[in-house]
């Protein structure tokens, strides 16, 4: 294995770890502070074939597509995916 290889597996052992997006139940809405409480609905097995299973996420803020006069909203529900 050269310099490279190693690199290489290092840098991807660490993106395992990085989630930009997940797929998430929704399991409780607060409209008023616009936050939402999610659980991560996929599991990683680990490399010793055990299952991870993420924690439930607390007040996710809702984001949406807005401009300074304009906003696309879609209402949110418990059990929404």
């Amino acid at each position: 294995m050269n310099l490279e290889d190693v690199i290489n597996e290092a840098i991807d052992a660490k993106l395992v770890d990085v989630h930009t997006a997940i797929p998430c139940e929704v399991l409780a809405v607060d409209y008023n502070k616009q936050t939402v409480d999610v659980k991560i609905v996929v599991h990683r097995i680990k490399q010793d074939d055990k299952v991870f299973e993420y924690p439930t996420l607390f007040e996710v803020p809702i984001g949406y597509t807005q401009t300074k006069q304009y906003a696309i909203t879609v209402p949110i529900n418990v059990g929404d995916t």
